[in-house]
């Protein structure tokens, strides 16, 4: 049976109690009593102590898988960068495709653009056959993604050779996927 969710009641901690009650006093004392020592009390944290108080809990915002996975492809320089992202690609089995669509066809990376779409083909997520890749705009021209790779005629990428890459299904990476024709 699943377990019912019980809600944490954060103003009920100490932890809480210290800041509702003692925080203000401690901002009219800071300057006299530690500004000296360890400096002037960044704006930040009044921030994020006010949020904590308000909502009893700290507030994170971070990136969806999607646009993750795409950041992270950005960012990729190195032909190790590349089989990470290729790496995190395939374990990306449960993205949602209309996010996909609407994310790539706003980025205005063709080097993204094209990386993603090869590493999700090449993968081979269910995901992948339900976007519509003639809606987004790949540029023209080649490029070399990955030095000394192989050319991808339908992306106009260099990508790495199929044994190269680190993921589940490869040589460097023996495991329960791994098949062979031995009984």
């Amino acid at each position: 049976m699943a377990e019912i969710y019980r809600q944490h009641h954060p103003e009920r901690t100490v932890f809480y109690r210290v800041f509702f009650h003692y925080f203000d006093r401690f901002l009219l004392e800071y300057e006299n009593r530690f500004e000296r020592e360890y400096g002037y009390l960044r704006p930040v944290i009044q921030e994020v102590v006010d949020k904590y108080l308000d909502c009893g809990g700290f507030e994170v915002i971070m990136s969806s898988a999607e646009r993750a996975v795409m950041e992270q492809m950005r960012k990729a320089g190195s032909n190790a960068d590349i089989k990470h992202a290729y790496q995190l690609m395939e374990g990306l089995s449960t993205l949602r495709p209309y996010l996909v669509q609407e994310l790539l066809e706003n980025c205005r990376s063709v080097k993204v653009k094209r990386l993603f779409l090869w590493s999700a083909e090449k993968a081979g997520h269910d995901w992948f056959e339900r976007l519509e890749s003639s809606r987004v705009d790949l540029g023209k021209g080649k490029r070399q993604i990955y030095k000394g790779g192989q050319f991808n005629k339908k992306y106009q990428i260099t990508v790495p050779q199929r044994k190269e890459l680190p993921g589940v299904c490869s040589p460097d990476f023996p495991g329960i996927f791994t098949f062979s024709s031995e009984p």
